[in-house]
């Protein structure tokens, strides 16, 4: 092709060359934005999770905890389990205990970890109580207890 047919063929049909190259920018520059956002290669912590071998929270630990609590006559069932850096632990407790009764003894978790455990894990205890009430039926109450990593001590909700 010589020049002139060229000329003459984008001439003839500037503007739908120039919506075909706009429309192929905007598609590749979403597509770079969007495919990001959904790659699923790659675990869900990211690095977060570096050094948790060293540290790991066996179910022996787990069970240990669960047997702090299932002693006492208030309580109906406890689960501890870890995901990923947190050790979360539910108790539930008889139907018309006041949740506030275990409150400062859930504090004794941290006793069954070590110290290079407690630096490393979050801990969040949830506990759950069932209080019958004549004007408003039975309503389930339920507290959560956080300890950051770094914390000293728990922080709960302010329900109580």
């Amino acid at each position: 092709m010589n020049m002139k047919k060229i000329k003459k063929i984008w001439n003839d049909n500037r503007i739908p060359c120039l919506f075909c190259l706009v429309l192929i920018t905007v598609v590749v520059v979403f597509l770079s934005m969007i495919l990001p956002m959904y790659a699923k290669n790659g675990d869900k912590y990211g690095n977060r999770l570096v050094g948790i071998e060293d540290v790991k929270i066996d179910k022996d630990t787990e069970k240990d905890i669960q047997d702090m609590f299932t002693s006492n006559e208030n309580v109906s069932d406890v689960i501890a389990f870890t995901k990923g850096k947190i050790l979360n632990v539910l108790i539930n407790l008889n139907d018309n205990v006041d949740v506030n009764t275990l409150v400062d003894p859930s504090a004794s978790v941290v006793d069954a970890l070590t110290s290079d455990q407690l630096k490393f894990y979050d801990i969040q205890i949830f506990i759950t109580s069932k209080i019958s009430n004549e004007d408003e039926g039975d309503i389930e109450k339920t507290i959560v207890g956080y300890k950051n990593s770094e914390a000293d001590s728990f922080s709960w909700t302010n329900n109580r």
